[in-house]
């Protein structure tokens, strides 16, 4: 026979009964009088996934804002993790709404603690947040070089465009450059397969974009005689 609830209480043991995470409540209750209190087998199941869906939120709260930290380190603009970190707060407090019987929001469970906890880590831990930081630093990276900002907008890089850029010796400000100040736009065109395509001429390097889906597809350098023709377009001679 195992110990009672309340040897393994005063042991202090973290996994069980009124350790981490225990929500059980103790009573005083004689033998005999009334039945024991127990609670709906719809109203366990409801809790059950309530809490499920409380900890998804929370998880996916603190990924994303250790996203966002990592961006705004390497100068990445982090306003699609606003976004989706607001979302889900909404989808949070809907829940919380929905189910306030059940589960309270808890917001220090939201947050990221890095800088907190930095100078109780162990050698091996800090070892592990190295390699772990790498490697999102390493990702965010490959992310931001996945867009181009111009015009105050944010433009999708494909691997065809970096194909390209590679092979033709075409730098990232030229593409920036076309786009923001064209010599001129030509008009929009669809292939055979259905996909649009404009064409936006630079003084040095000659972009596609896809209107529909905002990517930059494919580019080449604009030559002399291709840049004095997108003139004369501009000027209608």
């Amino acid at each position: 026979m195992g110990p009672s609830l309340f040897e393994a209480r005063l042991a202090g043991d973290r996994k069980g009964p009124g350790g981490c995470g225990c929500r059980h409540a103790v009573e005083m209750r004689a033998d005999g009088f009334g039945p024991a209190p127990t609670a709906p087998d719809e109203q366990v199941g409801r809790e059950r996934r309530a809490t499920q869906e409380q900890g998804r939120l929370e998880r996916d709260m603190r990924k994303l804002r250790r996203a966002k930290q990592v961006l705004e380190e390497c100068g990445s603009d982090s306003h699609t993790e606003n976004v989706r970190i607001r979302a889900k707060q909404a989808q949070l407090r809907a829940l919380v709404r929905e189910n306030g019987d059940l589960v309270k929001r808890e917001r220090h469970r939201e947050r990221v603690y890095s800088k907190a906890r930095a100078g109780n880590l162990t050698p091996y831990e800090v070892r592990r947040v190295g390699e772990e930081t790498a490697r999102t630093a390493a990702k965010a990276e490959a992310i931001r070089a996945s867009f181009i900002y111009a015009g105050g907008r944010q433009y999708h890089v494909k691997k065809h465009l970096i194909e390209r850029m590679e092979e033709r010796g075409i730098k990232r400000d030229d593409i920036v450059d076309a786009i923001e100040n064209p010599v001129v736009v030509r008009d929009r065109k669809i292939d055979p397969e259905g996909r649009a395509s404009v064409q936006r001429v630079g003084k040095e390097a000659t972009v596609v974009v896809n209107p529909d889906s905002n990517a930059v597809v494919s580019c080449w350098k604009t030559g002399k005689k291709a840049l004095r023709r997108a003139m004369n377009e501009r000027n209608g001679d």
